[in-house]
């Protein structure tokens, strides 16, 4: 069982899943995502990372990225065996979230935070996209955490506000990693979650 620091609490990932061994979290007929655990599983995705991330934020640094530490790292394999897409949730613990100095108006409410990044869909497929999605809402409320939070580009926010009432923290906040645009910070208050999103996932 993994578990991660969370705030006064401690959070224990998947606590079904098995020492060492990787297993389904969510599947259905198209998708199986799985949890990472393995080392060599965990390896790979890094490498992934590097392979994609370079081409849209060269300056992130993924050689040295602690936060994995505290997260539960999700992925899919294609018909192939290989690892064709992955997602991070990032729990609160002995290192801040990137976004941390934006988010003391949930800190002072209480509230629990988690983040989701290091999401990479190599072929872009509709069903894997859907899948994570259902996936991390499940996975959240399952584990009581009240707001997702992201680092988003803007010419996505406009999609998400409509889809599932994201809220815009910060829109401009200077970060990059080497990328086009500034990202903003986002946040998936889960209670308050729109019906769309729900009819989307089911489509």
């Amino acid at each position: 069982m993994k578990q991660v620091e969370s705030g006064a609490s401690t959070v224990q990932w998947g606590a079904h899943l098995e020492p060492g061994a990787d297993q389904i979290f969510q599947s259905n007929n198209t998708v199986e995502i799985h949890m990472a655990v393995s080392q060599h599983v965990l390896d790979d995705i890094r490498m992934l990372r590097k392979q994609e991330y370079r081409k849209v934020y060269p300056a992130m640094d993924l050689d040295n990225d602690v936060l994995d530490n505290q997260a539960i790292t999700l992925y899919t394999r294609n018909a192939a065996g290989e690892i064709d897409s992955t997602a991070r949730l990032c729990s609160e613990g002995a290192h801040p979230l990137p976004e941390h100095e934006y988010l003391s108006e949930y800190h002072e409410k209480g509230q629990r935070l988690i983040e989701w990044g290091r999401f990479i869909i190599v072929n872009h497929e509709r069903s894997r996209l859907k899948a994570y999605y259902r996936t991390v809402y499940t996975l959240a409320t399952r584990l009581g955490f009240d707001v997702v939070i992201m680092l988003m580009k803007p010419r996505n926010i406009s999609l998400h506000q409509s889809l599932m009432g994201l809220r815009i923290i910060e829109r401009d906040t200077g970060i990059t990693y080497g990328g086009e645009a500034t990202l903003a910070v986002v946040a998936w208050e889960l209670q308050s979650t729109k019906k769309e999103f729900f009819k989307w996932i089911q489509k």
